[in-house]
């Protein structure tokens, strides 16, 4: 199932429960019979969706249902809908998946690059960052991908970085530290820049200006949403 049936089939679920709360209003006591049918084609689709959300580094909490009915038992209106309203809460619920570190949200889940080791994410305050986890204790926060490019004076790219706009809002780790663009330009054009895992000549300094850069500042957590270090394993639930 691909992301366009997923997002159907929640559709279709949420449209077929919204119909359900709008006739709930029968008689007081069902035929126990009856609504395991109900219950069953319900809640196996919502199962089938949930299967689908699972991935090796995925994690979906269990919904568990408030009353479990047995063959032959007379049920209440009340039990029956506590059931759907739970069901119904946890779907329109639904928002999408989100990088944690233990119990922390730490941004929206974007895309994974090596398998689960790396996760890419956007904090709520919209800066765009990355978490390499080997999952053996070393969580490393600023992991960003190759094609990121930071600006240095240095030739050997160890000063604090230059970004080349400042709405390119990232947070990358530099010899160590985390750094985000600021508004402010540098004084001069920069020489050097690093990217690819390497640090090189900037070959277009001749025809740059100071106004293309943007002085990176060490990471603040309260400006960025990225937190400065983890110590948790990184998951990555549907929220």
């Amino acid at each position: 199932m691909n992301q366009a049936d997923l997002e159907t089939e929640i559709r279709n679920l949420r449209t077929e429960l919204d119909a359900l709360k709008a006739s709930r209003s029968r008689p007081a006591r069902f035929s126990g019979a009856k609504l395991r049918r109900v219950l069953n084609h319900r809640l196996g689709r919502l199962a089938l969706i949930a299967a689908v959300l699972i991935t090796p580094i995925a994690v979906y909490a269990a919904i568990v249902k408030p009353h479990t009915f047995t063959a032959g038992a007379t049920i209440s209106a009340t039990e029956v809908n506590a059931n759907f309203d739970t069901l119904y809460a946890r779907v329109n619920g639904l928002k999408g998946f989100v990088v944690k570190s233990g119990t922390t949200v730490i941004g929206t889940y974007v895309s994974s690059y090596s398998g689960p080791k790396v996760s890419f994410f956007i904090t709520d305050q919209g800066y765009f960052s990355g978490v390499f986890n080997d999952k053996a204790g070393s969580v490393s926060l600023g992991f960003l991908p190759s094609g990121t490019i930071t600006y240095h004076t240095a030739a050997d790219c160890s000063d604090t970085p230059l970004f080349k706009y400042e709405t390119q809002k990232v947070v990358v780790d530099v010899g160590g530290s985390l750094y985000y663009p600021t508004a402010n330009n540098p004084t001069a054009v920069p020489g050097y820049r690093n990217g690819f895992g390497s640090c090189g000549t900037n070959i277009d300094a001749g025809t740059q200006t100071t106004a293309e850069f943007f002085v990176g500042a060490a990471n603040d957590p309260a400006v960025t949403g990225v937190p400065n270090s983890l110590t948790e394993d990184i998951t990555v639930e549907l929220q």
